[in-house]
């Protein structure tokens, strides 16, 4: 565990007044906005990261390959997806968002920023998925914003 982590968890919990004897370690659950939200601290590449992940929903088989079409145009490039990538449990047909980067010196309202960013980014396909869901073909958009802040 990195104390870097910690220490970023910390001032994300200051600045969303979550109190600071919550368990601050990887991986760290948040519901923010509706949304939830996990924080887990890799060190996969060699160096200390901070992955975002949230759950866009399951996706029903009747849609499931429409659907999936969409997702896999939306992370080409990143340019539905902010720089995050979405996947799919194959077993379950969760949909998942992650995104993953270097763990820096933030700021609480840097690292919120990001956050918030991200979980905007999950609601729009949180709900292109139930919306899809509900309909025998999916929606043909998904409503993103994608100027997701690049590290």
């Amino acid at each position: 565990m990195s104390t870097a982590f910690e220490g970023a968890m910390d001032k994300l919990a200051k600045y969303f007044n979550i109190p600071t004897d919550s368990n601050l370690q990887s991986p760290m659950e948040l519901v923010l906005e509706g949304m939830t939200l996990t924080l887990y601290y890799s060190n996969a590449s060699g160096e200390d990261d901070i992955v975002f992940s949230t759950s866009l929903g399951v996706i029903s088989e009747q849609v499931e390959l429409s659907v999936y079409r969409t997702i896999l145009e939306g992370n080409l490039f990143w340019s539905a997806t902010g720089d995050a990538t979405i996947g799919v449990n194959s077993d379950t047909r969760e949909a998942f968002l992650c995104y993953k980067m270097p763990l820096e010196n933030f700021d609480g309202d840097e690292l919120a920023s990001l956050v918030v960013h991200f979980l905007q980014i999950g609601e729009n396909w949180k709900v292109f998925i139930a919306e899809s869901n509900q309909e025998d073909q999916s929606p043909s958009t998904v409503e993103i914003n994608n100027d997701f802040l690049k590290v």
